[in-house]
Order: structure tokens, then C-alpha cells, then sequence
């Protein structure tokens, strides 16, 4: 074998070795670090009890095998509220993401190179057309959305915006 083959086959074994360690360490971290710190802080309270204000009775929220949950209220207005509150719970990242979509400020999540995109959004009009729509539903109807919005918003009150969820947690760093 000449130099140069010996040369290159000991650097792409060292180079292997190298990254095999790096991408271990950083597993190892991930899997360590990460799940005990910042991902726990985001998880929905499955156990125990939790006293939210604005609600008119008991509620029993149980989460099946799948982590599916079933609320039970005596009220439609806490039902709703239930729901708001676990959807936050759950998928509150996601929420707040299509809220930006819808109001054309995603450069509010991500920085100023969507500045152009938020330009778009907004000449699509979805958040003047979802007022329009939410000023056109009947009294029960608001009632219902009403009460959804105050469980999402009691949800944000009672948390500290690093435990919101897991990716806000990724992008403020």
C-alpha cells in the first residue's frame, strides 16, 4: 500500500472516531441534561389537583392510556374552559405558532428575515376576517369561544413563559 492510502485510511479512522465520540457526548448530554431540566417544564400536569380561578364547579380532566384527556364538567362554560386549558397544556407552541401566521407576525418568534413573510401574511387578511367571523357568531357561540380563550389564558397566567413549552425554551436558547 502506498503512503498516501496508509495516510488517508488512518485520517478517515481518526475523523470516524472523532465524530463517533462527539455524537455520543451529545447524546449523552440530550439524553441526560435535556429531559431533567428544560423538556419537564413543559410537560401537561397529568397527576394530582390544580385550582384555576373562573371556573363554576369541580372538573375532572383523566387522561386515558394514549394520553388522550376526558373532561367532565356540570357547566358548558367549564367544559370549554377545560378544553382551552388542556389544549394549552398540550399544544400551546403550536397554538401561539398559528396565532403569528394568522396575524402576520412571525418575525415576533423567529427574528427579522420574516419580516417579508409577515408582509404576506398580513395582505391576506386571515386576522381581520376572524374578527369579522367571531363578531357574527351567535351569543352561544361567543360564550363557548369565550370561555375556551379564558382556559388558554389561565393556563399562560399560571407558568412562566420558559415553561410554556419546550420550544420556546430551543429558540430563546
Amino acid at each position: 500500500m502506498s503512503k498516501t492510502k496508509i495516510y488517508l485510511k488512518r485520517t478517515g479512522i481518526g475523523l470516524l472516531a472523532i465524530f463517533i465520540l462527539l455524537g455520543g457526548s451529545g447524546g449523552y448530554y440530550f439524553k441526560s441534561y435535556l429531559p431533567n431540566t428544560v423538556a419537564p417544564r413543559s410537560f401537561p400536569q397529568i397527576d394530582g389537583e390544580v385550582q384555576i380561578a373562573g371556573l363554576d364547579g369541580p372538573v375532572d380532566i383523566y387522561r386515558d392510556s394514549m394520553g388522550i384527556p376526558h373532561i367532565y364538567a356540570s357547566t358548558a362554560h367549564d367544559l370549554f374552559f377545560a378544553q382551552g386549558y388542556v389544549h394549552a397544556q398540550d399544544r400551546f407552541w403550536q397554538m401561539d405558532f398559528w396565532r403569528h401566521v394568522g396575524s402576520g407576525t412571525l418575525s415576533e418568534m423567529f427574528g427579522a428575515g420574516q419580516v417579508e413573510t409577515d408582509s404576506f401574511l398580513r395582505t391576506l387578511g386571515w386576522r381581520a376576517i376572524a374578527e369579522k367571523e367571531y363578531e357574527m357568531l351567535s351569543p352561544a357561540a361567543k360564550a363557548i369561544a369565550d370561555a375556551y380563550a379564558e382556559g388558554v389564558n389561565a393556563y399562560i397566567q399560571e407558568r412562566d413563559p420558559i415553561e410554556l413549552s419546550l420550544e420556546y425554551s430551543i429558540l430563546t436558547g
